[in-house]
């Protein structure tokens, strides 16, 4: 990966960085997020993402649907592919290590955003990624679990 560069205190992602970021708005072409973590570090000020669905996975691109990829409040772990234009950088998650990391679960009534489920779309090979505010681990395991208790649970908006 990248060497992500410090301006003036704070930290800058470039290309080929590991990034978490948060989905914030969702639409048939694209995903808006918001970079968080940039190799590890937590960023001082959040910088603009947008994952376009053909960079959400490796086969089959065309045949992306982003809705059934990733909701708003989904944490993903990314890596920056472009530079973008000047508001926002181009991430990929077409890599086994890559993708959604935290779910919000669509049945537990919005909640405290503990509740993890996966996305069949989205590669799901993270073995471990820390949760919000450091309050457990995410492991393999729970996320195949809840990817097994969610399926068939879409409901279309």
């Amino acid at each position: 990966g990248g060497g992500s560069e410090q301006v003036g205190g704070s930290l800058i992602p470039q290309v080929g960085d590991v990034v978490f970021a948060r989905i914030t708005r969702i639409n048939p072409r694209l995903c808006n997020a918001e970079i968080v973590c940039v190799n590890g570090k937590a960023v001082e000020d959040t910088f603009a993402g947008v994952i376009r669905s053909q960079d959400v996975r490796a086969a089959e691109v065309d045949k992306v649907d982003i809705y059934d990829c990733f909701l708003p409040s989904d944490v993903v772990r990314a890596v920056v592919i472009s530079l973008g234009d000047t508001r926002s950088y181009y991430l990929s998650t077409a890599e086994n290590e890559l993708g959604v990391v935290q779910a919000k679960s669509p049945f537990t009534g919005g909640g405290d955003g503990a509740s993890v489920v996966a996305r069949d779309d989205v590669p799901q090979h993270t073995t471990t990624a820390e949760t919000q505010g450091g309050q457990g681990r995410v492991t393999a395991e729970a996320l195949h679990q809840s990817r097994d208790h969610r399926a068939g649970e879409r409901e279309d908006e």
